[in-house]
């Protein structure tokens, strides 16, 4: 099987979850391999190898040993999320 692109998820929620003063802002990017996930007003996020953990329970966030992956899925995620920006139309002046 190919190697798909990269999947972007934007999802957001105008209540709050359990737990958190903030509604729910994620940007994720999901790979054949790995999915990072980045919570607005979050200092945290999720990194899974789906791969050896399908199921993600195990976040390898804080992971040192996988540090240069989600390095990597960061860029990867910014860059999708660029792409993604809406083109509409610029004005002609400024009032």
């Amino acid at each position: 099987m190919a190697a798909r692109e990269a999947v972007l998820i934007e999802e957001e929620t105008h209540h709050r979850y359990p737990g958190s003063p903030f509604p729910l802002r994620v940007r994720s990017i999901v790979t054949d391999r790995w999915r990072l996930s980045v919570r607005g007003d979050e200092a945290w996020g999720e990194l899974y190898d789906l791969e050896s953990d399908p199921e993600e329970r195990h976040n390898r966030w804080a992971d040192p040993a996988v540090a240069a992956v989600k390095s990597e899925h960061m860029f990867r995620l910014v860059q999708e999320m660029q792409r993604h920006v809406d083109d509409a139309p610029q004005p002609l002046r400024m009032a």
